[in-house]
């Protein structure tokens, strides 16, 4: 397989998402495609439901942008390096509730591999992206006061 056109497939995806271009990254996928999200465990079943995952990253941080560092494929996988930064003016949803809106910059790296048909259409049929949460969560968490801690009396 040629370089050229797996830097163009990996590219048009970051374009995709980068443009909002929903239906045509539906059109690379499979309906009953089977999505999850490692770092948070959340799972999907279908194209719809992954594209409402991805809208939703970008109700969170509407200038979400997304850039390509790396990409490796074969014929059954793509694997794709990539950078996301936005600014989060959306409440970010974590498990006992949400963050508000901060209005700070965030950037994280995330890896997503996509599990292809092996047809000549090699729509995406499965999909997993894997970040490090903690640090996003680091950028967008308010700083406690140093004294509150300070206050807390340790009892053994």
């Amino acid at each position: 397989m040629s370089l050229k056109p797996l830097a163009v497939n990996a590219k048009e995806i970051a374009a995709a998402i980068n443009e909002r271009d929903w239906p045509g990254l539906t059109a690379r996928c499979i309906y009953d495609l089977a999505f999850t999200d490692v770092a948070t465990s959340e799972k999907f079943e279908n194209v719809q439901e992954f594209i409402g995952f991805l809208t939703n990253w970008t109700k969170i941080f509407p200038d979400l942008s997304v850039s390509l560092v790396m990409a490796n494929s074969t014929l059954s996988t793509e694997i794709l390096e990539l950078r996301f930064e936005g600014t989060q003016t959306g409440p970010f949803p974590v498990m006992d509730g949400t963050i508000p809106a901060t209005d700070r910059d965030v950037v994280w790296q995330a890896c997503i591999i996509f599990d292809l048909e092996t047809t000549n259409a090699r729509k995406i049929k499965g999909a997993r992206i894997y970040y490090d949460i903690t640090t996003l969560l680091d950028q967008l968490a308010v700083a406690l006061d140093a004294n509150a801690e300070q206050d807390k009396e340790i009892r053994v």
